[in-house]
């Protein structure tokens, strides 16, 4: 005898409960945020580089990182939350993880080709010995990860500010089970 296997739905998966729409969006505008924040702290830096040492620019361009990071993720996982069909703080932040890590591939994706441009074009030809360069690649790998983590939490907690919750009124003559079904007790 030859046995059917029957799968559930999705929907008693529990998949109609992802909104990938609210995650797609929470991603292209924190990578839209990011994107702009790298633009204009280049301007800025470029602009403050004849009178800054070296070691300033580096700390000011550090800090600008963390914070703008900070902000643009704040408002992505904001996004994501509030463009979340379901009124749950955690189902709003799962969706702002997810935005988060598809933002956090495509700036990642955006830094590695613009520090390869560096290398490459010999901007830090002054670096050019490889145990500085070690340095300063570990360095800035170190930094980046505890950024990147904190981005993660500023979007959770943009996820939990930006969650409508529902608020549902109460039925006006609450029934019984027991009482519905005809048991008297």
């Amino acid at each position: 005898m030859i046995k059917e296997l029957t799968y559930p739905s999705t929907q008693a998966l529990g998949l109609q409960r992802v909104s990938w729409g609210a995650i797609w969006a929470g991603a292209i505008f924190t990578t839209a945020l990011v994107i702009l924040f790298l633009v204009l702290g280049v301007g800025l830096g470029l602009a403050a580089s004849p009178s800054v040492s070296p070691g300033a620019l580096v700390f000011g361009a550090a800090l600008w990182w963390l914070v703008t990071g900070e902000i643009s993720f704040f408002f992505g996982g904001w996004m994501a939350g509030r463009l979340t069909h379901i009124a749950r703080v955690s189902e709003s932040v799962i969706h702002a993880m997810i935005a988060w890590g598809m933002s956090t591939l495509a700036v990642t994706y955006i830094a590695l080709g613009l520090g390869e441009g560096f290398l490459r074009g010999g901007a830090i030809a002054g670096l050019a010995n490889g145990p500085h360069v070690a340095r300063l690649v570990g360095g800035v790998g170190v930094f980046g990860a505890l950024v990147m983590l904190s981005e993660m939490f500023a979007a959770a907690l943009g996820a939990r500010a930006g969650t409508r919750l529902l608020v549902r009124a109460p039925a006006p003559h609450a029934v019984r089970r027991e009482e519905a079904a005809g048991v008297v007790g």
